[in-house]
């Protein structure tokens, strides 16, 4: 066919193939649509609006209606990019960072910033042991809030304070028995610190039986074996000798010997004059006299005492109130008395002695209230006189001198003394 002699026809047939080429793409866009190969290129690259345009113009063609197209595309189109987009992104980024990387690395003086902080010493203490007398509390500082009332932090500062130890009162333990053999032990432990204090038992007496006795003479010592029955120790003592006893002892003849009572050993074999010895004769300590005190007519002297203090006191013994022949002692100490004597020459022979201790001058006048006592012998002066404290010594003794012995010196009476002792009887 020639185009060309067509003439005015020729513009009309162009517009009329350019028509049918439109509508062949388009049958080719929707056929791929159709087969489903084309919604993941319509999001990336969606038509032109003027294909569209030309689609929906080409209706009335026989081929189908493009609402087919239109729903898949709109469906795929919304769902995929709202909801798996949201919902993932926006919760796992939220919680996990918030609690990690906030508090721990806030310190505790931050999150109390401007609350009133001070630094006081903790309610609790560590203990620590140091001696028999003492132990240490160690307390700590610690940083307390004011506002919220509660103890933020502890610090390194600590304060010891010393305590002594709180031992019970019944709490000695005895961690090893006393025997004769060897001494024991007890133990008592501090409530708070757990300190053990020691100390040791005594141990005890002997239980002593006596296996041999060697009776002393004037001149050998005795001797004493002795066994314990619980332990088995032997103990050997010695007693000292018991010394000559001599006393002018009157012969037949008239010749006075100066013999031992106890061995028979004679000393001096010679005569004396009557006159010059003196038997049984009382020796009495220094002091004013019962006639000076009481009345009556006996001379002899007797000592007031003032047992308040403690102290040693010494007096001298009076024979016939013209010899000091002697001394006596008085011991005191810790409310106890002792009451010795020591002769000044070894020819002064005591037959008898007394002591006797009265609480006033009333019981020296009756004899009531009156006490003997021993010689060399603790007295308890509480317990036998109670509180007084001023008394009234009597000693007594009964022996033989003989006025020539150069060892027996003058009595002169001493009135100042006599004057002070006169005074504790008030």
């Amino acid at each position: 066919m020639n185009l060309r002699a067509c003439g005015p026809d020729q513009t009309l047939w162009e517009d009329t193939a350019t028509k049918r080429m439109k509508l062949w793409l388009a049958a080719l866009l929707i056929a791929a649509l159709a087969l489903g190969g084309l919604p993941a290129f319509a999001e990336e690259t969606p038509p032109p609006a003027s294909a569209s345009a030309e689609t929906e113009q080409a209706e009335p063609s026989d081929q189908p209606a493009p609402e087919a197209a239109d729903e898949p595309t709109d469906e795929p189109k919304d769902e995929p990019k709202e909801e798996p987009t949201e919902e993932p992104t926006e919760e796992p980024t939220e919680e996990p960072t918030e609690e990690p990387t906030e508090e721990p690395t806030e310190a505790p003086e931050q999150l109390h910033a401007g609350h009133r902080l001070t630094l006081r010493l903790g309610n609790t203490a560590h203990v620590e042991k140091r001696d028999e007398e003492q132990h240490a509390l160690v307390r700590t500082y610690e940083l307390y809030c004011e506002d919220c009332r509660e103890v933020i932090a502890q610090t390194e500062q600590t304060e010891v304070t010393l305590e002594d130890h709180d031992y019970p009162q019944d709490g000695w333990t005895v961690v090893k028995e006393a025997t004769c053999a060897e001494p024991g032990e007890e133990k008592i432990v501090c409530d708070t610190c757990g300190y053990v204090l020691t100390r040791p038992i005594a141990a005890t007496e002997h239980t002593w039986q006596v296996v041999s006795l060697q009776e002393p003479t004037c001149v050998e010592p005795g001797v004493l074996v002795r066994l314990c029955a619980v332990c088995g120790e032997e103990e050997r003592l010695e007693t000292p000798e018991l010394g000559h006893l001599y006393q002018w002892i009157a012969g037949e003849d008239g010749a006075q010997e100066y013999r031992c009572v106890i061995c028979g050993d004679v000393l001096e074999n010679q005569k004396k004059e009557h006159s010059d010895i003196l038997y049984n004769n009382t020796i009495t300590s220094f002091g004013p006299t019962t006639r000076e005190l009481i009345g009556g007519t006996v001379w002899n002297r007797v000592t007031p005492l003032d047992v308040s203090e403690d102290g040693v006191y010494t007096y001298p013994l009076i024979a016939s109130n013209n010899f000091s022949v002697g001394t006596a002692t008085v011991e005191i100490e810790d409310g106890f008395q002792i009451v010795s004597y020591q002769l000044n020459s070894h020819k002064i022979v005591v037959h008898s002695e007394s002591l006797v201790l009265y609480p006033n001058l009333d019981a020296l006048r009756t004899g009531m209230d009156a006490q003997a006592f021993d010689f060399n012998a603790p007295i308890d002066l509480e317990d036998s006189f109670g509180t007084d404290t001023r008394l009234i010594m009597g000693i007594v003794l009964k022996a033989d001198y003989d006025t020539t012995d150069p060892k027996l010196q003058p009595f002169k009476s001493d009135d100042e003394q006599i004057k002070t002792m006169n005074d504790l009887l008030d």
